[in-house]
């Protein structure tokens, strides 16, 4: 990173937010959704560095505008399991073993609408359960 960007960035987190809004406003069309010290900063300085350096390749932000447009929050895809498939997860030295139902999941002797649920009960608090089972990959 050259001096001059650097340098930039540096001065940036000694404004004070009258002094960031101005900057934002060379940089953006429009006021901040919110104004908060960090969040400024941080797109402020993004910027700087893209007109440095360059931003995104065009495939890149294709890519991130349609996904923007489906409503995906993720580029990770869950495995499709079939009734009738077994997972086993050991956690806590204890080997755990779900069974895929046509309607949920069965565990323990009891049935569950979803993964999310078991993981959730057995971690005690909410826990993504394709996520704690192993059932997410990075998309292609």
């Amino acid at each position: 990173m050259d001096t001059k960007v650097t340098s930039k960035l540096a001065a940036l987190e000694l404004l004070t937010m009258e002094e960031l809004k101005p900057i934002w406003r060379k940089y953006f069309d429009n006021d901040p959704v919110r104004f908060q010290r960090d969040y400024m900063v941080r797109r402020i300085a993004y910027q700087i560095q893209a007109r440095a350096y360059g931003g995104l390749p065009k495939t890149i932000r294709n890519k991130l505008k349609r996904l923007a447009e489906e409503g995906q929050e993720t580029v990770r895809e869950q495995v499709q399991v079939v009734p009738g498939t077994r997972l086993m997860r050991e956690y806590k030295g204890e080997r755990l073993h779900v069974a895929v139902l046509e309607d949920g999941f069965e565990f323990k002797g009891k049935r569950y609408k979803s993964l999310t649920a078991i993981a959730t009960e057995l971690m005690g608090s909410r826990t993504s359960g394709p996520k704690f089972f192993g059932l997410l990959r990075s998309a292609a």
